[in-house]
């Protein structure tokens, strides 16, 4: 992503928390390319298996390709890491650290720490209400994983959630949420975990919400991507503790809702997709009855100033959904899904594709017209790493066919 969109609530259009019917049996995605244009779909029995599968982050360690989510059966969701050393034979792991007597979800992975850190939330069911505390994992390999003590910061009544995590300066930074503000973290090793607290401008308005949902070493030093108050919101900082919101609403707002999914230092300078629906409200599940919502890119030489593209390859009829970006070779490869106009996504029976682009400059984009990317009822991507010499994006597969 790393790191969902997501739609966004990325993030939240992923977890679907019910929205699928337990009979379809949703798996696990992966996709995999040489040239960023020809993709096949890779079919592993580790990516299937009883209830949902959900890859929802991937990223490289060692030559080995580590991919993080959950599964969910019989409504109880544990998190979930897949490995892999060519992108196409995955094996699951089921660490006991990973799950628990509450529900986990794992949501995006980074190198840092001792090997890798993992971060996501935990929910619970209380007497009057669903709550959620921030979760963080490590490992060293990958497939051993022990889970970070929880901090007094990450746990406690109402919503706390984790969504992105980056290592910067020799230290790692995790982002998310805590009630309606946006929320970030930072350790020295992984484990111990303190909240920032100094001056910063993540607060949300009375009529909105604020939450980080990529981060990237970039422009000032880091950048943290989400969105805040209905409008896609970037927040730079120097040192993982002070950190102050860009403020350019003509590129980042708009009628109806912008977010921003992930972000990445390019050749190209810093590169950040989402979407917009245009004036229609989309609600917290990332689905509903809107009409349209198409993919944005924004762009950007320091992170301070930012230029928003706009593309035909990335609107149409329906919604389009960007959810992840990577460098590749001389250009640049997106992700997301696109669902066709009048689908309901809380439709267990929806038509959902896969969908990526290309760009070789960051501002002209086209569309890759793949039958792998597609099927029966929904594929969707949320996340992409580069491995080797090939691409490796991975989500959900609701064909059956894994």
């Amino acid at each position: 992503m790393r790191r969902p969109l997501i739609t966004l609530q990325m993030a939240a259009a992923v977890f679907f928390l019910g929205g699928c019917s337990e009979p379809s049996s949703p798996d696990a995605g992966v996709w995999v390319s040489e040239d960023g244009v020809v993709w096949t779909q890779v079919k592993s029995p580790a990516l299937g298996g009883e209830g949902i599968q959900q890859m929802l982050d991937v990223v490289e360690l060692d030559d080995r390709l580590i991919a993080v989510g959950y599964s969910s059966v019989d409504e109880e969701a544990d998190g979930r890491v897949w490995a892999s050393t060519d992108g196409v034979t995955w094996e699951a792991y089921d660490d006991p650290d990973l799950g628990g007597s509450d529900d986990q979800w794992i949501a995006a992975v980074t190198i840092g720490g001792p090997g890798l850190v993992a971060v996501g939330f935990e929910g619970r069911i209380e007497v009057d209400s669903f709550d959620t505390d921030a979760a963080i994992w490590t490992s060293s390999d990958g497939v051993d994983w022990d889970r970070a003590p929880p901090s007094r910061t990450m746990a406690g009544r109402g919503s706390r959630e984790l969504w992105a995590v980056t290592e910067f300066d020799e230290r790692v930074i995790a982002g998310g949420a805590v009630g309606g503000s946006a929320a970030a973290w930072t350790s020295t090793d992984g484990v111990t975990w303190s909240r920032v607290t100094g001056p910063n401008n993540f607060t949300g308005s009375a009529n909105g919400r604020a939450l980080i949902q990529g981060m990237a070493i970039g422009g000032p030093g880091v950048i943290a991507v989400g969105e805040a108050d209905n409008d896609a919101a970037i927040w730079t900082s120097t040192d993982g503790e002070s950190w102050s919101r860009v403020n350019n609403p003509g590129v980042l707002g708009g009628e109806g809702t912008q977010g921003i999914a992930n972000v990445i230092d390019s050749q190209f300078g810093l590169v950040a997709v989402g979407f917009d629906t245009g004036g229609e409200r989309i609600n917290f599940l990332g689905r509903g009855s809107e009409e349209d919502m198409d993919g944005v890119v924004w762009i950007s030489e320091d992170g301070l100033l930012w230029q928003r593209i706009d593309t035909p390859a990335f609107g149409g009829p329906g919604f389009q959904e960007l959810t992840d970006i990577v460098q590749w070779r001389d250009g640049l490869v997106a992700v997301g899904r696109d669902i066709p106009a009048g689908v309901r996504l809380d439709d267990p029976a929806a038509d959902v594709d896969a969908a990526i682009w290309f760009s070789d400059d960051g501002v002209s984009w086209s569309k890759i017209e793949s039958r792998s990317l597609g099927g029966s009822n929904w594929q969707d991507i949320f996340g992409i790493a580069v491995s080797e010499s090939s691409l490796v994006a991975v989500g959900g597969d609701d064909s059956g066919s894994s």
